[in-house]
């Protein structure tokens, strides 16, 4: 236990410190400014005069091709890095659909959002059982330079099996999760809604 609480009191400073940084700090100063600035009565972007229901079903669309393109690119060879890159763009879809999904009809929309959920899971799954198996590699290094008890560190190796075990399950899980997902079926709807 000690070993955990000296490292979550170095972590919790070391992230006071980030957090009163300039490098912190400046981004949040210049967002703000921004957001004081006056609107430009003519702007210049090419999708400035657009409507937002307009602006949603191109961005919608766009990243659903590239959750569909990246998902078809993974196969079982594929590093865990790709899962998370799909992860984090999955993400972005779903963040999408429900910011705006008062702009589309809702028998069509939440099948979708819970459709994209459900395959969430399982690479939200496979992300955390990843992190949680390093961590407690890291922290078995960190702790056999000290004096910890070697039943402490042969339970952390059973820990790390078991993760690992459900790891690899949930990995071979993906191929069936990603077929539900990609089906003709959702690509018409997504077509229809956001594609037109």
């Amino acid at each position: 236990m000690i070993f955990f609480a000296r490292k979550r009191n170095w972590l919790k400073r070391r992230w006071q410190k980030k957090l009163r940084s300039p490098e912190y700090i400046s981004p949040l100063i210049a967002w703000e400014d921004l957001l004081k600035t006056t609107v430009v009565k003519q702007p210049s972007e090419a999708h400035a005069l657009k409507s937002i229901k307009e602006l949603a079903d191109i961005r919608i669309w766009k990243v659903f091709r590239r959750v569909i393109k990246s998902g078809k690119r993974i196969d079982d060879q594929s590093p865990p890095e790709e899962l998370h890159k799909l992860r984090k763009t999955c993400k972005k879809l779903r963040y999408l659909m429900e910011f705006f999904q008062d702009l589309y009809p809702d028998k069509h929309i939440k099948p979708l959002i819970k459709n994209l959920k459900d395959f969430q899971v399982i690479l939200g799954d496979y992300q955390d059982l990843a992190v949680q198996e390093q961590a407690l590699k890291n922290f078995s290094e960190e702790m056999m330079a000290t004096e910890t008890p070697a039943r402490t560190l042969l339970a952390m190796g059973v820990l790390i099996q078991n993760l690992e075990k459900r790891r690899n399950k949930t990995r071979a899980a993906f191929s069936s999760s990603f077929k539900t997902f990609d089906r003709e079926e959702i690509e018409t709807t997504f077509k229809a809604l956001f594609n037109a």
